[in-house]
């Protein structure tokens, strides 16, 4: 039977999964972060319930910690809580956390879960890929022009920054559709881009 740790500050849902579980999993099941701590240094831990506002911390703190440990780095964790955003599940996901699962949960709903996760861990990463872009620019005829020397495209506006924008938009683009063989070209560099593209919201979300 596998062992599952829950962490939640309600008594009330402790005490729900721990019918939605019976006969399931061995439940071990902790209202703070620092019991959490020490079950998890006692226990093989299978996989972990873990509320995200806690008394003593929250939930990604705490998936963060776990992941910190080499014998945890593929153990599933899943955020269950009643405040579920966008937000939320964003900093999850780099958090480390498995699945987000939003309150009230349904029994057979969260045994399928844990069972799906603990058969075939799904952990969600969220990485920022950087990538160098340059080209030349040039004015005539009271006109900015641009051309991208990875793209092959060039683009043309009324001053530097509206041109500038233009050719963001073509290189994003560009990036989007394959982004695998976007190469920066590193022979003629006169204009400089720095493009940023995330898997998720930015970090001051």
């Amino acid at each position: 039977m596998k062992t599952i740790l829950h962490l939640d500050d309600s008594i009330i849902a402790l005490k729900l999964v721990e019918k939605a579980l019976s006969g399931f999993a061995r439940l071990i099941s902790v209202t703070t972060i620092a019991d959490a701590l020490t079950a998890m240094a006692k226990h093989d831990i299978d996989c972990f319930l873990i509320d995200n506002v806690l008394a003593d911390g929250n939930g990604l703190d705490f998936a963060k910690a776990i992941r910190s440990k080499e014998k945890h780095h593929n153990t599933p964790i899943l955020l269950i809580t009643a405040g579920l955003s966008e937000n939320v599940a964003y900093h999850s996901m780099k958090a480390g956390i498995n699945q987000c699962v939003s309150k009230p949960v349904q029994p057979a709903t969260i045994k399928h879960i844990i069972a799906q996760q603990i058969a075939k861990p799904i952990i969600q990463k969220i990485e920022r890929t950087r990538i160098d872009a340059c080209g030349v620019r040039w004015e005539s005829l009271n006109q900015v022009f641009e051309y991208s020397l990875d793209t092959g495209q060039l683009v043309q506006g009324y001053n530097s920054e509206e041109t500038r924008e233009k050719m963001r938009t073509v290189l994003k683009a560009k990036i989007a559709d394959d982004i695998k063989n976007f190469e920066g070209v590193t022979n003629v560099q006169i204009v400089n881009y720095l493009l940023e593209i995330m898997g998720g919201p930015p970090d001051d979300l």
